[in-house]
């Protein structure tokens, strides 16, 4: 089980875990976990600033901005003023595919993992993974 930390603002996480938001908008990509890999959910910019779920990255597209919005606005849950400031000055831009998306019944505190609030992302192991999935699924 390959993965990673991400941090999430609070509207988009809750399009995530309501389903109408199917893809991850993101300027890079991983490149040490491959093509599918599990994604954990940090919501961050709330009051709740914890691990909040996770979900399989079953694919990921990389093409212009434009391309990729045309391809995947209907599910992105972002407005398009907003999708092309975020990809200002960037000729790529990525969209993560989001499958089996689990929200936890208790999020997860970064302290019990012993990590911090991820700027682009985290890399996590094996065990830290299942310890995260322990801790949320109680």
């Amino acid at each position: 089980m390959k993965g990673i930390l991400i941090s999430i603002k609070k509207e988009y996480c809750q399009q995530i875990f309501a389903g109408t938001k199917c893809v991850e908008y993101r300027k890079a990509v991983p490149k040490a976990v491959g093509e599918k890999f599990t994604l954990i959910i940090y919501e961050s910019r709330s009051q709740i600033k914890k691990i909040v779920g996770m979900a399989t990255v079953a694919k990921i597209d990389s093409n212009t901005p434009q391309k990729i919005w045309n391809q995947t606005h209907s599910i992105g849950g972002i407005e398009k003023e907003k999708f092309f400031e975020y990809f200002k000055s960037k000729e790529i831009a990525y969209a993560y595919h989001l499958t089996e998306v689990v929200k936890f019944n208790n999020p997860v505190s970064l302290n019990e993992i012993g990590k911090t609030a991820p700027q682009n992302w985290t890399f996590l192991t094996d065990d830290e993974i299942k310890k995260i999935i322990n801790i949320g699924e109680k």
